[in-house]
């Protein structure tokens, strides 16, 4: 694929992918950041083989449904501070009732 083929077929599919991505994420930046990554995966994938992809449309739309997924993966095992973790059990405990920590200690007892 050459660049002018890419600029049409970017010009024809970038508000499709915007909206396929804007869907499942709902964050317009984070919608505008996957379909730049992908247009760009996208490019440079094309560029480079030798063959040509014989469905481009669908090449992309898997390659974007592929970069959602991973931001969905990284965004799960974003860590979490030791004071946020703090904050929570103090939060917990000042609200458990007298009978809910005299079970709780037998619990740790047992």
């Amino acid at each position: 694929m050459n660049k002018e083929e890419f600029s049409k077929f970017y010009a024809d599919n970038i508000d499709k992918v915007f909206r396929f991505t804007y869907l499942r994420v709902n964050s317009a930046e984070k919608a505008q950041d996957l379909t730049a990554q992908v247009f760009f995966r996208f490019w440079r994938e094309a560029s480079r083989s030798p063959k040509k992809i014989k469905n481009p449309l669908a090449f992309l739309y898997r390659m974007a449904r592929n970069k959602i997924i991973d931001f969905y993966r990284q965004k799960k095992k974003k860590p979490i501070s030791l004071d946020k973790v703090q904050e929570i059990a103090d939060f917990q405990a000042a609200h458990t009732t007298f009978q809910q920590k005299i079970e709780l200690s037998w619990e740790m007892k047992r």
